[in-house]
């Protein structure tokens, strides 16, 4: 469905595929082998699909974020973790680490580097002395109080900052989108005579006139469709099948084109961002983009 989220997200990977690694020492990792069980099966070609839809995902990020990625790292964390001890009290240190980490990266952002040795020297000692006091634990809670109320004041203060710039970021980006979906279905039209637009906003070619029925609000529509951006990227599919499509559970100018075309109409949408998904965008528009689809109505 064309709602908030995008139909089809995670394209089924339908080949294998064998991966060359450079620039990188692998030789920490466990060699890869020929499968002799369906075991073997299901670790191979699930390390392959999700190899490959990790790597497909990094192609999205910006320059600057793939720049900083670290292949051979983020390997090492995975095989730390996959190849780990898996006794219940080692699995227990593991997660509230996990926990420990999120914390000092926030604080660390945020200008607090906390000296994690330290950190766990002290949480050592504490866990292997006697118990500690009512009167002592007390004391610590009050300072720790203190302490932490002022990290959260920093912490606070920095995440203000970093929306603060998330918002400026994301209003240059809306604002160079919509120049640039605007030029591009001018030009369109400008092209093409048979571009038509509805007083919404809507332009639409008519590839093949239908006759059937009308979808009205209720019903569902089952269509044949490909979704782009206007660079050609696409990024949803229904890969030439059928696929279902409520009509009062889409973006308004999906239904406005599914109540207005009949039955066996293909037409190509050109759907500005206030008929899309607007300054919000989501995990795969950009704020303001404009959306271009080829849908055929079957049903």
């Amino acid at each position: 469905m064309l709602k908030k989220t995008i139909f089809g997200g995670c394209a089924a990977i339908a080949c294998v595929i064998a991966v060359s690694c450079s620039g990188g020492d692998n030789s920490s990792m466990p060699k890869t082998e020929t499968p002799k069980t369906f075991a073997d099966s299901i670790a191979m070609y699930t390390g392959i699909c999700d190899g490959a839809e990790l790597l497909n995902n990094m192609e999205k990020w910006p320059d600057e974020e793939k720049a900083k990625f670290d292949k051979e790292k983020f390997l090492q964390g995975v095989k730390t973790i996959l190849l780990a001890d898996t006794s219940e009290s080692f699995r227990q240190g593991m997660a509230i680490a996990s926990n420990y980490v999120q914390m000092m990266d926030m604080a660390k952002a945020a200008g607090v580097d906390v000296n994690r040795e330290m950190f766990l020297a002290y949480l050592a000692q504490t866990m292997n002395n006697e118990k500690m006091s009512d009167e002592d634990l007390t004391k610590y809670k009050d300072a720790y109080q203190s302490l932490g109320s002022r990290l959260n004041d920093k912490i606070s203060e920095y995440q203000i900052e970093q929306q603060a710039k998330a918002q400026v970021m994301m209003g240059k980006m809306y604002e160079a989108n919509v120049a640039a979906g605007k030029q591009y279905v001018d030009s369109v039209k400008a092209a093409d005579s048979a571009v038509k637009t509805t007083a919404s906003g809507l332009s639409y070619k008519i590839i093949k006139e239908g006759n059937g029925k009308v979808a009205k609000a209720g019903e569902t529509a089952n269509v044949i469709i490909e979704g782009k951006l206007i660079d050609g990227t696409v990024f949803m599919s229904s890969n030439g099948q059928v696929a279902p499509f409520p009509v009062d559970d889409l973006f308004p100018g999906m239904t406005e084109a599914l109540t207005t075309f009949p039955v066996g109409t293909r037409v190509m949408l050109y759907i500005p961002q206030e008929l899309a998904y607007g300054q919000q965008g989501n995990q795969s528009i950009q704020p303001g983009q404009t959306l271009v689809f080829d849908v055929e109505i079957v049903d």
